[in-house]
C-alpha cells in the first residue's frame, strides 16, 4: 500500500522517536485515555496506529477487543513484530482510512495523528464517514489532532513550515522534529495539511456525529514528577496539537 512511511528510514525513526518522546506517554496519550475511561468489555478501533505505541498503550487496559490499523505495510510489519515480543491479542490490519469498509462496531475508535493528513476536504470527510461507521450507536470517537486555532510557527523542537507568501486552508505544512537538548533532527520531514475548526465540525456533522468537542491536555501525575512544571508549562505553549472527539 502506498505511503509516506513505506519508506524504511522514516518508519523506523518515526518508531523510534514515539518510544524516547515520554510528554507525549505523559500529556497527550494520558488525556486521550482518560477520556475513554474504564475499557473492561469495551472494543477499540485505533487508526493511524503506526508502530503500535498507542496501541498498546490502550492493551494495558484490557479492552476485550483492540484492532490497529494503518495504511504503512512497514509500521504493519513493527507493529505485529512488538505483538509477537511481548503478546496483548491485538489484531492489525493494513489500510487505509477514507476507504476502511467496516471493520466491525466498536465501541471507541481512536487515533493519534489521523485527520491532518488529508490531503482535500473530500479525503477529511471520507474519513470522518470510516470513522463513523465502524462505531456503535453512542460510540465515541477519540484523537490527538493538530490545533486548528493554534498559529504555525518555528518552535525549539518542532518546526513547521509552509511554502508560498499567504496560509490558506488545506495548505500543506513541512514537519520537523527536532531534539530539544542537541538540536538535531530526530527523523525524516514529514508532510501535514491544515483545516480550520469549522471545516473539522463539518466533517464530523456531516459524517453523522451529533456532538464535537475539543479539550486541552492535561498531565498525568507521573509526567509532573518526571519533569518540572515549568518544563509542562513550556510544553503547552509550544505545542499545536489538541484532542478531539465526536460522538455518535
Amino acid at each position: 500500500m502506498d505511503s509516506v512511511y513505506d519508506n524504511n528510514n522514516l518508519a523506523k525513526a518515526y518508531a523510534d522517536l514515539y518510544k524516547r518522546v515520554l510528554p507525549c506517554i505523559y500529556s497527550e496519550h494520558y488525556t486521550l485515555l482518560k477520556e475513554m475511561g474504564d475499557l473492561l468489555d469495551k472494543s477499540v478501533l485505533d487508526l493511524a496506529c503506526g508502530s503500535g505505541g498507542l496501541t498498546r498503550e490502550i492493551a494495558k487496559l484490557s479492552p476485550n477487543e483492540l484492532v490497529g490499523v494503518d495504511e504503512s505495510t512497514k509500521m504493519i510489519e513493527l507493529a505485529k513484530a512488538e505483538e509477537d515480543k511481548n503478546p496483548f491479542g491485538i489484531k492489525y490490519v493494513c489500510k487505509r482510512v477514507g476507504n476502511l469498509g467496516i471493520i466491525g462496531e466498536f465501541d471507541f475508535v481512536t487515533a493519534a495523528h489521523l485527520l491532518h493528513y488529508s490531503k482535500t476536504k473530500e479525503e477529511l470527510f471520507l474519513m470522518c464517514k470510516d470513522i463513523f461507521n465502524n462505531l456503535k450507536p453512542g460510540g465515541k470517537f477519540v484523537a490527538v489532532n493538530m490545533n486548528p486555532e493554534k498559529s504555525v510557527s518555528k518552535k525549539k523542537t518542532c518546526h513547521v513550515s509552509f511554502e508560498g507568501d499567504s496560509f490558506y486552508e488545506g495548505i500543506k505544512l513541512k514537519i520537523e522534529l527536532f531534539n530539544e537538548k542537541t538540536g538535531e533532527l530526530e527523523c525524516p520531514a514529514f508532510f501535514n495539511y491544515y483545516w480550520s475548526k469549522k471545516t473539522y465540525e463539518e466533517a464530523f456533522i456531516s459524517a453523522g456525529f451529533k456532538k464535537v468537542l475539543w479539550k486541552n491536555f492535561e498531565v498525568s501525575k507521573e509526567g509532573m514528577k518526571e519533569y518540572s512544571s515549568t518544563f509542562w508549562k513550556e510544553y503547552t505553549e509550544k505545542s499545536n496539537l489538541i484532542l478531539v472527539e465526536a460522538y455518535k
